[in-house]
């Protein structure tokens, strides 16, 4: 047999089996292969526990945002376009508003014939309902 064969020509390792090829020396192949499955857990816990505290910073930054709006909105003596007294306003804020009006009513008229289609087809769909 020249080298080419004896690489390929199955060997006999230390525990009995048969393998192809050269073999590692199994100590440290096994030594080698504990450590990193030992790194890979603490190096995904790591991850995540850097993971986690950039959500905290995040939801903490939110949450001072959140306080931050929330006194804004307890500042404003108007508390939306629809309260502020008509009489102050100008002809072009008399017309905003309007427009504005009639978009919400148009989406309340919507909304609410959304929600009626909604609940026939549900009260239609029940089994347990009986029409007379």
């Amino acid at each position: 047999m020249d080298k080419t064969q004896k690489k390929a020509a199955p060997k006999n390792c230390s525990c009995g089996f048969k393998i192809a090829g050269r073999v590692k020396d199994l100590g440290t192949s096994a030594s080698h292969a504990l450590r990193q499955s030992q790194d890979e857990p603490g190096a995904n816990l790591r991850e995540l526990y850097e993971q986690n505290l950039e959500l905290e910073k995040k939801i903490r930054a939110e949450r001072k945002r959140g306080v931050e709006l929330q006194r804004e909105v307890e500042k404003c003596p108007v508390k939306g376009w629809w309260e502020e007294p008509i009489e102050q306003l100008t002809l072009e804020e008399l017309k905003l508003h309007q427009r504005r009006f009639k978009e919400l009513s148009k989406m309340l008229i919507q909304s609410i014939g959304d929600q009626a289609i909604d609940s026939h087809n549900n009260n239609s769909d029940d089994p347990s309902r009986i029409d007379s």
